[in-house]
């Protein structure tokens, strides 16, 4: 008799050994997907602020693009109406 509860003892603490191990890679696993998943919503964030600023970026190139591209047109003109006027320059001594 004592021989079957000796037994069962050694399997019941082979049972709780077994579940204690089960339980402690179940919590790591939960705890290692639990980090994950919080740190995948800054990278989301991160990732949105990227592509917005990017875009942003394109659309104020754009524009400096355009505005170089009038500066150089009005400079044009104004070296075209310089040098249709004629232009008197002062003597070396009135300056």
């Amino acid at each position: 008799m004592t021989s079957v509860r000796s037994i069962a003892k050694r399997r019941s603490r082979v049972v709780e050994r077994t579940s204690s191990l089960v339980l402690v890679r179940f919590a790591l696993i939960v705890t290692f997907l639990v980090v994950i998943v919080l740190a995948t919503f800054p990278l989301i964030r991160l990732t949105r602020a990227v592509a917005s600023l990017s875009k942003e970026n394109r659309a104020l190139q754009i524009q400096i693009f355009e505005l170089e591209q009038q500066l150089r047109q009005l400079k044009a003109e104004q070296t075209l109406l310089m040098s249709s006027r004629e232009v008197i320059a002062p003597a070396p001594n009135e300056r």
